[in-house]
């Protein structure tokens, strides 16, 4: 999976790597996405071949952000999946993260890095992922036996990231100075992938169920373009979001920078792009909020880590703090500004009507879960089979087991259901030492 450019401690290009498990098996080995038949002339077209085209009528151009420099920071996107156990009709759509980039500096910093490895580089703009990698994937994409995966035997999508964009961009952006483009073609790469579901599923049966997953940018990308897309194709599967470790705790400053070099207003759904064209304070709110009254039957889920470091360091970016000049106090100062507007907007998600939201907030600074992270990165995640530090009403409880209670457990009351909120509250303080942003740079 990901991987950051820069091995400093408060590098943000956000998770992910593989990490083996030990007697990993597969439900069929995984392969690399064949796309023929879906593109023309390197744009999306439809089943009749009319090019595929964004809100204000641009065309959909598959890309990685550097994909017109030469390799290996050029590259061209690419996807993977694997099939299921005969007569499994579920599907585990999984985007992956790897930071963000809205300006300049941010865009650049992985042709900076190159140089000057003190540089923090903000996204990956490449794809490392492999079929022979994926097999050896833990987390949700796990097919080992003793672990009890709630989506094992689903068939999965993996979606890489490349663009800088949180999977929302369709534009080519120019940056000053800069003597090449850089592509925010996250939500055509999107569109790609759901084209070839709709070509997979075209002479067979739909999928029962469906879990749109993300973790980091990938946790934007999940319930903003994937989630709202694949709706479009499969209206009657019964589906599920779950959100890891991307909370849109945001700055206004950042959301007219991304919307100026991404488009994000063309290819958002309208309902989505009216929330984020409001300010940012609010803004999870808001978003959620709209997405649990129209799809009411959909359950969306968050995870996130009470002082997640990574999120705190990218928020100090969007503020327009330096990471490199941070100092433990001021990075303390900022955890608690990012995780006191993390919780209030997971509670009022929470609390609204239609009771089809839950989070889980875990204790430490931690980023990321439902894929492993192997040791030495410059950062830690939560192991998906193990972290148990949040309590429910029903007492405490392993995000493994909230994530099969949102999965199948199908209540007629959802409120009353078994999948509830669960929190580390009050006890949320980090328990491993080196924590990153307890850390002096």
């Amino acid at each position: 999976m990901k991987g950051m450019l820069s091995t400093g401690k408060f590098a943000f290009a956000a998770i992910c790597f593989f990490g083996a498990i030990a007697n990993a098996t597969a439900a069929d080995a995984w392969q690399e996405a064949d796309i023929d038949g879906l593109l023309e002339a390197g744009q999306v077209v439809d089943a009749d071949g009319y090019v595929l085209k964004d809100k204000g009528g641009n065309a959909l151009v598959p890309n990685c952000a550097f994909g017109s420099l030469p390799p290996p920071l050029g590259q061209p996107f690419k996807f993977f999946w694997q099939a299921g156990d005969p007569g499994n009709k579920n599907l585990l759509i999984f985007h992956d993260g790897g930071g963000a980039c809205w300006n300049r500096d941010t865009c650049l910093s992985p042709l900076a890095a190159l140089s000057d490895p003190t540089v923090r580089t903000a996204y990956d703009p490449t794809i490392s992922e492999s079929p022979e990698g994926l097999a050896l994937a833990g987390g949700i994409l796990s097919e080992d036996e003793s672990q009890k995966n709630p989506f094992k035997g689903w068939t999965k999508v993996f979606i890489p990231y490349c663009t800088g964009d949180v999977g929302w961009g369709n534009n080519d952006a120019t940056y000053d100075g800069v003597p090449f483009p850089v592509h925010h073609r996250g939500y055509a790469n999107v569109r790609l992938v759901v084209r070839w579901l709709q070509q997979q599923y075209a002479h067979s049966a739909a999928p029962e169920k469906i879990a749109v997953t993300g973790v980091s940018a990938g946790a934007y990308a999940a319930p903003g373009t994937v989630f709202p897309e694949v709706k479009k194709i499969f209206p009657r599967a019964q589906t599920y979001l779950l959100a890891d470790s991307g909370n849109g705790v945001v700055t206004n400053s950042f959301l007219d920078s991304a919307e100026e070099n991404w488009k994000f207003k063309n290819t958002l759904p309208v309902y989505l792009a009216n929330v984020v064209d409001g300010q940012a304070l609010g803004l999870p709110v808001r978003f959620y909020g709209v997405l649990t009254w129209l799809f009411p039957k959909t359950r969306f889920g968050q995870f996130q880590n009470a002082f997640d470091s990574i999120q705190t360091i990218i928020y100090a970016t969007m503020k327009g703090v330096d990471p490199s000049a941070l100092d433990q106090q001021t990075v303390l100062a900022l955890a608690l500004e990012w995780s006191a507007q993390m919780r209030l907007a997971t509670n009022l998600a929470a609390a609204a009507p239609n009771g089809n939201y839950r989070f889980y907030t875990a204790a430490g600074s931690e980023h990321g879960i439902l894929v492993n992270v192997p040791d030495n990165i410059g950062f830690v995640a939560d192991q998906f089979y193990s972290e148990n530090s949040a309590r429910s009403p029903r007492g405490k409880l392993s995000f493994r087991d909230w994530t099969a209670d949102m999965i199948w457990k199908e209540p007629k009351d959802l409120r009353t259901s078994s999948w509830q909120n669960a929190t580390c509250f009050p006890y949320c303080l980090p328990t491993q030492p080196g924590i990153a942003f307890l850390t002096a740079p």
